[in-house]
């Protein structure tokens, strides 16, 4: 994992005013892997599936391209009367998620009791999987927070202290579309679609 990061500060008005700032840049690539084992056909159960009748050859196919074979068998389901050998998929990505944080500071001092300060606090996330299980229903996203603040502070003699505050926060997670598209649906996007027994969720959103 590689960090670049600057900071400064300087005065923008002598003895008056004052500014700082710091950025942080944080990329991070990774071979990413289910953190649970997932389930599918082996080559032999797709030819079995392929051979049914009432199985759409559209939608195997699909799921032929968004789900690899099985290797080995380990476990069977029945469909029309027929066995299915299943076998755990192995399921690979290269990930990435790239941090920006930044902070920002300015004082200015407006006379022998009195301060106006503000604050501004930045940070924001980009990556390119929601959480999907599969590759291919991966979607980007961005989560910024953002936050904020401007104060007068005043200095009391005797110690005292009193602070006029305003602050301001924003938090945004925004999923985009991936472009994928279920054959038939004739529309960008994919349903959400559970497979609980092979610990599989097919749709761009799943998790």
């Amino acid at each position: 994992q590689n960090r670049l990061g600057a900071n400064f500060g300087f005065p923008i008005i002598q003895n008056k005013v004052f500014f700082y700032g710091d950025f942080e840049y944080i990329p991070l690539g990774f071979d990413a892997v289910p953190v649970t084992p997932i389930f599918g056909p082996t080559a032999a159960g797709y030819t079995a599936l392929g051979g049914l009748t009432g199985v759409s050859a559209t939608n195997l196919r699909f799921l032929q391209s968004v789900l690899p074979a099985a290797q080995n068998a380990t476990m069977f389901t029945t469909l029309n009367g027929t066995q299915i050998p299943l076998g755990m998929v192995s399921v690979s990505a290269r990930d990435y998620q790239n941090q920006y944080n930044g902070v920002g500071a300015l004082d200015w001092k407006l006379g022998q009791s009195d301060n106006l300060q503000a604050r501004y606090v930045h940070d924001e996330v980009h990556s390119n999987n929601d959480g999907a299980a599969l590759p291919a229903f991966s979607s980007p996203m961005k989560m910024r927070n953002l936050m904020g603040s401007l104060s007068e502070v005043h200095n009391f003699s005797g110690g005292a202290v009193n602070e006029l505050r305003l602050s301001y926060t924003h938090y945004g997670d925004m999923i985009f579309d991936n472009g994928l598209t279920l054959p038939g649906l004739g529309v960008t996007g994919s349903p959400l679609i559970s497979f609980p027994a092979l610990n599989l969720q097919l749709g761009a959103f799943a998790g």
